[in-house]
């Protein structure tokens, strides 16, 4: 990549300022140092071509399945073990603490297990009943 003064610049890093709450705003492409090279304020003004090519090296980047549901019920005690169907398939994860559940805004929720792997529910009320009830002892 090549920034505003024409330096080359190889093995740059996208990343989002707040990949949760406003995902296509605020990018800074960085260096292998760290530091900024270029700062995208929002990923709607670019032309489409580079729109794509840029939001497909940040979903590379990016892991964060959906969580559908939760097949069990979760014990109210740390650590826990859940049950979760998400958008990649069934998996089991272990949650260390009752602040890996957090509340964006009034909907959205984001699940970190202990291995630092991070969950997303972007609408609570889109969930069965049953793993809206094990949210709603958490929030």
């Amino acid at each position: 990549m090549k920034d505003h003064t024409g330096q080359q610049h190889v093995g740059v890093v996208l990343l989002r300022a707040f990949p949760i709450s406003d995902p296509h705003r605020a990018i800074s492409i960085c260096d292998r140092l760290g530091h900024e090279v270029a700062y995208i304020d929002s990923v709607e003004e670019l032309p489409l071509e580079m729109r794509r090519m840029l939001e497909t090296e940040l979903a590379r980047r990016e892991f964060m399945p959906t969580i559908l549901r939760i097949l069990n019920d979760p014990r109210q005690t740390e650590p826990s073990q859940w049950e979760i169907l998400t958008d990649r398939g069934e998996t089991t994860i272990r949650l260390e603490r009752e602040d890996d559940v957090r509340q964006f805004d009034e909907h959205r929720v984001l699940v970190t297990d202990s291995n630092g792997i991070r969950y997303q529910i972007p609408d609570l009320r889109q969930l069965d009943s049953h793993s809206r009830r094990v949210f709603d002892r958490l929030l």
